[in-house]
């Protein structure tokens, strides 16, 4: 498990370093709640507002993750990790 905290900081640097995608997830947050906000009637905001947080959290953690995986995919990441010791079930952790 151990590994898996190893490459999950790994990427993590990558992205603070790249700060496009940040950028470009933090401004989809936004949007996303902007726009569930003007949906939404103001009396059941209060019924659903935990519920539309965590789709806007999905949403921005599918969006960061499609990103990460096209990258490692292009640098054929993948390859390298497969001739490490580690096991593959660490890997998709």
């Amino acid at each position: 498990m151990f590994k898996a905290f190893e490459i999950a900081k790994k990427d993590l640097k990558i992205e603070f370093r790249s700060k496009g995608t940040l950028n470009f997830m933090i401004l989809f947050a936004f949007i996303t709640s902007f726009m569930f906000s003007i949906a939404v009637p103001r009396s059941v905001v209060s019924d659903i507002a935990l519920s539309l947080l965590l789709l806007v959290f999905i949403f921005v953690g599918i969006l960061g993750y499609t990103r990460a995986f096209l990258r490692e995919a292009e640098l054929e990441t993948l390859d390298g990790l497969r001739i490490t010791p580690i096991s593959p079930t660490t890997v998709l952790v």
